[in-house]
């Protein structure tokens, strides 16, 4: 590896856009960052993709002027959008946590997506939090447009090739997870609209004067390769916009879990990898409104004082319902909302709910895996309430990395392999630097666990009991 070069990771987030940069050692030196044009209202949450673009191109210049010898970028996922070639006239982009659209393409796929439901493997893509609904819905909704997920969109924009990445064409129905080998399930479903060309994670998009730029990778995986979590053999957890819980999946043992579902988690021309993932949509946007209303900063969550809700059993306030078989985008504020009227209620409501959200999502993995250590990264990682309480309820010790942006840090690494300055081994061995906060769990909580298993498969009536075992544990 050349002494003195630099490497780049470009996080396109939900929130943020940030541009990352490392030494020859993966130590973080630098890092600026840009707001994301997100656009709410209502139940309709959205990118617009020219401001996007300035964006994106902006922090390229940004990665040239610095001399970076490779940028790598990380894209949100499940997000989709339609346009003409070369990226131009874009529509908005439709992101994962548009809650409005979901609702609009489970309507149009009907009896289709009742049928298909039924179909083991199948089924996960045709569900509500899938992208390949909003991506038939957003293909008629735009006639003679190409439709993808925005990975295809950047690529467009950087190198004129409308071309995505695998981790998002698993989701989409294009790749199977567990081997990497293409079965167009989203074809079954009713996809009929142009596909780009499918990338591997070692492959370049364009050179910039001396700066090559890519390969592109999902953030949630790029993240889980920053924490070294495949080589460690651990749980990776981001608390970004959402929560996003990845462990390295060694065998088909845990397939089938309750909670998660396999992923693609790295495709290189010399590699396959798979990981297992449990997520809670908008977590992070949940608990920023929790924190704005009570005029805090998130990490300033961590001081609020819980004891008078623990005295009054206050209801859990869960920050989304991801199981219904029904309607799983109904916010799950709807839990306990009667008895949470005070502001003071909602956020130990909020920060209950969310801890169990968090918890079970590291259960659900734990129990399929057998892992027990979680390297944590994002935003809401710095609320040490949080963090101990997921950590308590479901029996695993956390790492919080809270200065590690490690999307970037993956992305930025992936490039220096693309450009055959590292090895994969090297990539697969990096670990997040800086000293963690450790928090170490005990024996996991079966008895709330349950209760809130419940609560998820839709049976609101065991709320009574869930709030007073949740304040009897944590006491």
């Amino acid at each position: 590896m050349a002494g003195s070069a630099l490497y780049c990771g470009m996080d396109i987030g939900t929130s943020r856009i940030k541009l990352a940069v490392f030494d020859e050692s993966f130590s973080q030196l630098a890092s600026y960052s840009v707001r994301a044009p997100l656009i709410k209202r209502g139940w309709s949450l959205t990118h617009d993709p020219s401001a996007l673009k300035e964006s994106v191109e902006k922090l390229l210049i940004k990665a040239g002027n610095l001399k970076c010898r490779a940028v790598g970028i990380s894209v949100y996922r499940a997000s989709i959008a339609s346009w003409r070639p070369r990226g131009l006239e874009a529509t908005r982009i439709v992101l994962w946590a548009d809650v409005s659209t979901r609702i609009r393409s489970m309507k149009l796929l009907g009896l289709r997506q009742r049928l298909l439901a039924k179909i083991p493997v199948v089924s996960s893509l045709v569900s509500p939090l899938a992208p390949l609904p909003i991506l038939i819905y957003m293909e008629r909704l735009n006639p003679g447009m190409r439709t993808w997920s925005i990975d295809a969109l950047v690529s467009e924009w950087i190198s004129g090739r409308y071309a995505g990445e695998p981790v998002n064409a698993g989701l989409i129905g294009v790749l199977e997870p567990l081997k990497g080998i293409r079965v167009s399930l989203h074809r079954l479903a009713g996809f009929k609209g142009e596909e780009p060309r499918i990338l591997s994670h070692d492959t370049l998009l364009a050179r910039k004067g001396s700066t090559a730029i890519g390969p592109l990778i999902a953030d949630q995986q790029a993240s889980l390769l920053a924490s070294g979590c495949i080589g460690m053999q651990c749980i990776k957890l981001d608390l970004g916009s959402g929560c996003f819980a990845d462990a390295p999946l060694n065998s088909t043992k845990g397939i089938f879990s309750a909670g998660a579902v396999p992923i693609i988690a790295l495709k290189t021309s010399e590699r396959h990898l798979t990981c297992l993932e449990s997520m809670v949509p908008g977590l992070g946007l949940f608990l920023e409104i929790l924190a704005e209303s009570a005029g805090m900063s998130l990490q300033e969550l961590s001081s609020f004082d819980l004891s008078r809700c623990a005295k009054n059993h206050t209801p859990l306030v869960a920050p989304y319902h991801p199981m219904s078989p029904s309607k799983p985008w109904i916010p799950a504020s709807i839990l306990g909302a009667a008895g949470a009227i005070r502001l003071e209620d909602l956020i130990c409501g909020g920060l209950a709910g969310s801890a169990m959200a968090v918890a079970y999502s590291l259960h659900s993995l734990s129990k399929a895996t057998g892992l027990d250590s979680v390297r944590a990264f994002g935003g809401a990682s710095r609320i040490r309430r949080l963090v101990e309480l997921a950590a308590r309820i479901a029996g695993v010790s956390i790492e919080a990395y809270h200065d590690i942006d490690g999307s970037a840090l993956g992305a930025a690494a992936l490039s220096a392999y693309a450009v055959g300055d590292i090895s994969l081994k090297d990539v697969l061995a990096i670990n997040p630097s800086g000293e963690p906060v450790v928090v170490k769990g005990g024996k996991p909580s079966h008895d709330l666990l349950a209760l809130w298993e419940e609560i998820l498969r839709g049976n609101f009536f065991v709320l009574p009991e869930l709030s007073r075992v949740f304040w009897e544990t944590i006491k």
